[in-house]
């Protein structure tokens, strides 16, 4: 089929235009220029050798599509589908087995459960099965460049990605990432790398990239870090008897138990406790979902800010765990 002559044109001019601005290097940018100053005279480094190295960075289209439609756009029946299935938890429970001694070591010393833990690996990168596609430099660079809404927080991340791997040693041309930039088997931004990474395995420094232990290790410290109480509640499913909207806001828990019953929340099971708790209202498949939700889950909303992705923690995390516990009890018997 031929395109008219005026489509043609278009077309062709824009193939050209894409192809200059493959062509054109990256770091001739006014806003680059100013990143790689900033790098020389804030943190000493080589202006040359980063000159170079931004001239081989290349920009992804498809990066600032994602990005622009993210996971959490839909509702949470079909969310909780994505994470919370029979092959996520068949396949958590084999790397509990596996790596049950670690796991269990950093239970103990940080307080945070290895269901949860499992649950945030499995959800991130189906327990470093996922596979990440992208170099780091090329996303951090595409949204801190080329994706206006995020810019300062990409460009900082860009900024921490730089630095961490001057500390470690390591050419950033060589770490693969997520297309937002997370790194390693628990999707760390390299803020939270450089922050909240430890060691567990002994090679004298924190690898998320290769490190299962120390992956273990990170997400529990960070949960630690943003006030997990051991033995705290997460979420429990609740019954709304009274109709009114609840908004939800990324705040520590703020009501009591008493307030909330009294204001037409009732949790499933009747519970007893004095932690706060706020309530979360979702989209379920056969109408609205109620949960009381407490501390820990607004522990895991510091990790990834989406009230969904807390709550698929929780509910593969309790999954995980009865299954778990099965094939225990089955081994011993």
């Amino acid at each position: 089929m031929k395109l008219p002559l005026r489509l043609l044109s278009i077309f062709l001019l824009a193939c050209s235009f894409n192809s200059w601005v493959r062509a054109a290097p990256l770091a001739e940018r006014a806003d680059v220029q100013a990143f790689i100053q900033q790098m020389v005279s804030q943190y000493q480094f080589d202006e040359r050798e980063l000159t170079k190295l931004f001239n081989t960075v290349q920009l992804h289209t498809d990066v600032v599509a994602r990005k622009s439609v993210p996971y959490n756009a839909r509702p949470w029946y079909q969310y909780e589908k994505l994470f919370v299935n029979p092959e996520r938890i068949e396949q958590g429970v084999k790397f509990w087995h596996t790596h049950h001694q670690v796991l269990t070591e950093v239970e103990k010393n940080y307080g945070v459960p290895a269901s949860v833990i499992i649950a945030i690996l499995g959800i991130e990168t189906s327990y470093g099965r996922a596979p990440l596609n992208y170099r780091a430099i090329d996303s951090l660079a595409t949204l801190a460049f080329n994706y206006p809404p995020r810019a300062p927080y990409f460009t900082k991340e860009l900024r921490e990605f730089l630095l961490l791997t001057r500390e470690q040693g390591i050419d950033p041309l060589t770490i693969k990432s997520s297309y937002d930039g997370g790194l390693g088997l628990p999707q760390f931004m390299p803020s939270s790398y450089r922050a909240y990474g430890v060691e567990i395995d002994g090679n004298k420094r924190g690898d998320l990239m290769n490190s299962v232990p120390d992956s273990i290790g990170s997400i529990a410290n960070y949960l630690k870090i943003h006030g997990w109480q051991p033995g705290g509640y997460i979420a429990i499913p609740s019954q709304a008897t009274k109709i009114k909207e609840w908004p939800y806001r990324r705040v520590a828990p703020q009501h009591s138990l008493k307030e909330l019953i009294q204001e037409g929340i009732q949790p499933i099971p009747s519970v007893k406790t004095t932690e706060r708790a706020n309530v979360l209202a979702l989209a379920g498949e056969q109408g609205p979902e109620h949960w009381l939700i407490f501390n820990n889950f607004y522990a895991i909303t510091r990790y990834n800010t989406s009230p969904m992705y807390a709550l698929a923690v929780y509910k593969l995390s309790q999954q995980l765990t009865a299954r778990y516990k099965q094939e225990l009890l089955h081994e011993k018997f």
